[in-house]
Protein backbone atom coordinates (compact mmCIF):
# COMPACT_ATOMS: atom_id res chain seq x y z
CA UNK A 1 0.00 0.00 0.00
CA UNK A 2 1.28 3.41 -0.80
CA UNK A 3 2.30 5.98 1.85
CA UNK A 4 1.25 9.02 -0.12
CA UNK A 5 -1.76 10.66 0.23
CA UNK A 6 -4.40 10.61 -2.96
CA UNK A 7 -4.29 13.90 -4.74
CA UNK A 8 -6.99 16.61 -4.17
CA UNK A 9 -9.25 15.22 -7.16
CA UNK A 10 -9.26 11.59 -5.71
CA UNK A 11 -9.83 13.58 -1.72
CA UNK A 12 -12.87 15.67 -3.75
CA UNK A 13 -14.19 12.35 -5.34
CA UNK A 14 -14.58 10.59 -2.08
CA UNK A 15 -15.96 13.00 -0.05
CA UNK A 16 -18.43 14.21 -2.59
CA UNK A 17 -19.57 10.74 -3.66
CA UNK A 18 -17.83 8.53 -1.95
CA UNK A 19 -15.67 7.26 -4.86
CA UNK A 20 -12.80 5.23 -3.63
CA UNK A 21 -9.51 6.56 -5.96
CA UNK A 22 -9.12 2.96 -7.24
CA UNK A 23 -13.04 3.66 -9.13
CA UNK A 24 -12.43 7.02 -10.29
CA UNK A 25 -10.99 6.15 -13.57
CA UNK A 26 -14.35 3.71 -14.06
CA UNK A 27 -16.40 6.02 -12.80
CA UNK A 28 -15.45 8.93 -14.80
CA UNK A 29 -15.41 6.64 -17.75
CA UNK A 30 -19.08 5.32 -17.01
CA UNK A 31 -20.52 9.21 -16.43
CA UNK A 32 -18.88 10.20 -19.82
CA UNK A 33 -20.65 7.24 -21.33
CA UNK A 34 -23.76 8.20 -20.32
CA UNK A 35 -23.17 11.85 -21.11
CA UNK A 36 -22.52 10.85 -24.65
CA UNK A 37 -25.43 8.34 -24.75
CA UNK A 38 -27.32 11.43 -23.74
CA UNK A 39 -26.08 14.33 -25.90
CA UNK A 40 -26.62 12.04 -28.70
CA UNK A 41 -30.29 12.23 -28.19
CA UNK A 42 -30.68 15.49 -27.29
CA UNK A 43 -29.45 16.32 -30.33
CA UNK A 44 -31.71 13.61 -32.03
CA UNK A 45 -34.98 14.86 -29.88
CA UNK A 46 -35.48 18.27 -31.82
CA UNK A 47 -34.93 16.85 -35.33
CA UNK A 48 -37.68 14.59 -34.30
CA UNK A 49 -39.77 16.97 -32.38
CA UNK A 50 -39.59 18.86 -35.73
CA UNK A 51 -40.46 15.92 -37.87
CA UNK A 52 -44.33 15.62 -35.62
CA UNK A 53 -45.25 19.27 -36.49
CA UNK A 54 -46.03 18.01 -39.32
CA UNK A 55 -48.39 15.20 -38.54
CA UNK A 56 -51.87 14.94 -37.51
CA UNK A 57 -52.46 13.65 -33.95
CA UNK A 58 -53.70 10.69 -35.49
CA UNK A 59 -50.68 10.19 -37.33
CA UNK A 60 -48.55 10.65 -34.22
CA UNK A 61 -51.11 8.10 -31.93
CA UNK A 62 -49.72 5.58 -35.00
CA UNK A 63 -46.42 6.00 -34.69
CA UNK A 64 -46.48 5.45 -30.66
CA UNK A 65 -48.36 2.29 -30.76
CA UNK A 66 -45.38 1.54 -33.39
CA UNK A 67 -43.05 2.28 -31.25
CA UNK A 68 -44.46 0.45 -28.31
CA UNK A 69 -45.06 -2.81 -30.62
CA UNK A 70 -41.20 -2.26 -32.11
CA UNK A 71 -39.84 -1.59 -28.61
CA UNK A 72 -41.57 -4.37 -27.71
CA UNK A 73 -39.61 -6.92 -30.26
CA UNK A 74 -36.43 -4.68 -29.58
CA UNK A 75 -36.57 -5.41 -26.03
CA UNK A 76 -37.35 -9.08 -26.48
CA UNK A 77 -34.75 -9.90 -28.83
CA UNK A 78 -31.86 -7.72 -26.62
CA UNK A 79 -33.15 -10.18 -23.69
CA UNK A 80 -33.01 -13.34 -25.23
CA UNK A 81 -28.78 -12.81 -26.98
CA UNK A 82 -28.02 -11.18 -23.68
CA UNK A 83 -29.31 -14.49 -21.91
CA UNK A 84 -26.51 -15.91 -23.75
CA UNK A 85 -23.99 -13.31 -24.22
CA UNK A 86 -22.78 -11.11 -21.75
CA UNK A 87 -23.37 -7.54 -21.69
CA UNK A 88 -20.13 -6.72 -21.61
CA UNK A 89 -19.52 -8.33 -25.00
CA UNK A 90 -22.89 -7.55 -26.45
CA UNK A 91 -22.67 -3.94 -25.58
CA UNK A 92 -20.63 -2.75 -28.58
CA UNK A 93 -22.51 -4.60 -30.85
CA UNK A 94 -25.65 -3.08 -29.67
CA UNK A 95 -24.27 0.71 -30.15
CA UNK A 96 -22.59 -0.15 -33.64
CA UNK A 97 -26.31 -1.15 -34.67
CA UNK A 98 -27.58 2.19 -33.28
CA UNK A 99 -24.35 3.90 -35.04
CA UNK A 100 -24.88 2.08 -38.37
CA UNK A 101 -28.58 2.81 -38.59
CA UNK A 102 -27.88 6.55 -37.81
CA UNK A 103 -25.15 6.42 -40.58
CA UNK A 104 -28.27 4.26 -42.92
CA UNK A 105 -31.04 7.02 -42.40
CA UNK A 106 -28.96 9.66 -43.46
CA UNK A 107 -27.69 7.92 -46.22
CA UNK A 108 -31.28 7.10 -47.55
CA UNK A 109 -32.95 10.27 -46.73
CA UNK A 110 -29.88 12.07 -49.06
CA UNK A 111 -30.92 9.57 -51.85
CA UNK A 112 -34.52 8.48 -51.50
CA UNK A 113 -36.97 10.51 -53.34
CA UNK A 114 -39.87 10.23 -51.27
CA UNK A 115 -39.08 10.25 -47.61
CA UNK A 116 -42.22 10.60 -45.72
CA UNK A 117 -41.77 6.52 -44.84
CA UNK A 118 -38.68 7.40 -43.92
CA UNK A 119 -39.75 10.19 -41.48
CA UNK A 120 -42.27 8.01 -39.88
CA UNK A 121 -39.44 5.62 -39.60
CA UNK A 122 -36.83 7.84 -38.27
CA UNK A 123 -39.40 8.82 -35.89
CA UNK A 124 -40.12 5.81 -34.61
CA UNK A 125 -36.47 4.97 -34.47
CA UNK A 126 -35.26 7.63 -32.53
CA UNK A 127 -38.30 6.88 -29.67
CA UNK A 128 -36.75 3.54 -29.39
CA UNK A 129 -33.26 4.76 -29.04
CA UNK A 130 -34.13 7.20 -26.52
CA UNK A 131 -35.80 4.57 -24.51
CA UNK A 132 -33.38 1.39 -25.14
CA UNK A 133 -30.48 3.28 -24.75
CA UNK A 134 -30.25 4.38 -21.26
CA UNK A 135 -31.92 0.95 -20.64
CA UNK A 136 -28.49 -1.34 -22.13
CA UNK A 137 -26.19 1.34 -20.37
CA UNK A 138 -27.46 0.89 -16.74
CA UNK A 139 -27.57 -3.14 -17.51
CA UNK A 140 -23.87 -2.72 -18.20
CA UNK A 141 -23.19 -0.85 -14.99
CA UNK A 142 -25.23 -3.25 -13.53
CA UNK A 143 -22.90 -5.63 -14.74
CA UNK A 144 -19.69 -4.14 -14.00
CA UNK A 145 -20.39 -2.87 -10.63
CA UNK A 146 -20.88 -4.90 -7.91
CA UNK A 147 -23.86 -4.11 -5.52
CA UNK A 148 -21.66 -2.27 -2.19
CA UNK A 149 -20.22 -0.30 -5.27
CA UNK A 150 -23.33 0.72 -7.02
CA UNK A 151 -24.43 1.95 -4.41
CA UNK A 152 -21.78 4.41 -3.87
CA UNK A 153 -21.20 5.05 -7.10
CA UNK A 154 -24.25 5.14 -9.54
CA UNK A 155 -25.49 8.66 -7.89
CA UNK A 156 -22.26 10.12 -9.71
CA UNK A 157 -22.64 8.76 -12.93
CA UNK A 158 -26.60 9.05 -13.21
Amino acid sequence: MSSRLPGPFARFMKAASKVEANEIKAVLLSFLFVLTLMAAYYILRPIRDAMSSDWTDAELSTLWTLTFLFSTIVVTIYGAAVARVKVGKFLPAVYLLFSLSFVGFYGLVTTAPDTAWLNESFYVWISVFSLFQVSVFWSFMADIYSKQQALRVFGFIA
